[in-house]
């Protein structure tokens, strides 16, 4: 998986396209999104659309299961 970062975000790439040609492509990108629940980003770099799933930073501790058997 291809994890790319811009500013200070990270973002995993689920896919890179270009767009059509002759189409409004605001509506593209918001219909794309629409189709697959991943992708909530749109990055355009020359021409290519990396449709991204943006990765959060979290912090967790483990608990651990002690069953009383």
């Amino acid at each position: 998986m291809q994890i790319i970062t811009v500013q200070k975000n990270r973002y995993a790439v689920m896919f890179v396209t270009e767009a059509p040609p002759d189409i409004d492509v605001n509506k593209w990108v918001v219909e794309i999104k629409k189709r697959y629940a991943l992708v909530d980003t749109a990055i355009n770099s020359n021409n290519s659309y990396y449709f991204c799933m943006e990765l959060i930073n979290a912090e967790y501790e483990e608990i651990k299961n002690e069953s009383t058997n």
